[in-house]
């Protein structure tokens, strides 16, 4: 049986209600990376990131 996502949920205060998601993975020494906000969703218009 797999481990439910439970401890690794965050929640994130969103533009309508908080949302729950899945905190960002990995550590650089002491540094932990996080999530800090959402955007409404449709909001983004979509695009590739540029390199």
């Amino acid at each position: 049986m797999w481990p439910g996502p439970e401890g690794h949920l965050v929640t994130l205060l969103g533009a309508a209600r908080p949302v729950s998601v899945i905190g960002p993975p990995g550590r650089a020494g002491d540094l932990a990376p996080s999530w800090s906000s959402t955007t409404e969703f449709g909001t983004d218009a979509p695009a590739f990131a540029s390199c």
